[in-house]
C-alpha cells in the first residue's frame, strides 16, 4: 500500500500540528509549515499527493503561493483551507472561480469530513 503524503501550509501552528496528529493517524505522511516563504523554498515537486494551502498566509496569499507552486509543479492536487467565509468568497468569485468548490475546506472541520475530504480530492 503506497503511503499518501500530504504538505499542509498554514501560518497557525495550532492548525497544522492538529492537522498532522489527524492524518498520521489515518495513515498519511504529512509535512508541514508554518511559513509559505519557506514551504516554497522547500517545495519537492512531485512529491506530494495533496498539497493543503491556507488563503490568509503572511506576506503572501494562498493563491499567490499555489500560482508558485504551480510554476515548478502543474500536477500535485492542491486545496485550500479558510476560517473566513467572506475571504474565501472574495477570492473564489475573483480569480479562481473556476476551481471546483471542493477544493475548500472551511475550518473548523470534523476529523471524519476531513479525512473524507481529502481521499475525495486525490481521487479526482
Amino acid at each position: 500500500m503506497t503511503i499518501r503524503k500530504i504538505l499542509i501550509v498554514d501560518d497557525e501552528y495550532d492548525i497544522t500540528f492538529v492537522f498532522k496528529i489527524i492524518l498520521e493517524e489515518k495513515g498519511f505522511a504529512v509535512d508541514i509549515y508554518n511559513d509559505p516563504i519557506v514551504a516554497l523554498s522547500s517545495y519537492k515537486p512531485y512529491y506530494y499527493d495533496l498539497v493543503m494551502i491556507d488563503l490568509k498566509l503572511p506576506g503572501i496569499t494562498g493563491f499567490e503561493l499555489y500560482n508558485q507552486i504551480r510554476m515548478v509543479d502543474n500536477k500535485t492536487k492542491v486545496c485550500f483551507l479558510t476560517s473566513s467565509e467572506q475571504f474565501h468568497q472574495q477570492y473564489r468569485s475573483i480569480e479562481f472561480q473556476d476551481f471546483d468548490p471542493d477544493l475548500f475546506i472551511q475550518k473548523p472541520v470534523e476529523n471524519e469530513i476531513l479525512i473524507n475530504k481529502i481521499n475525495k480530492i486525490i481521487e479526482m
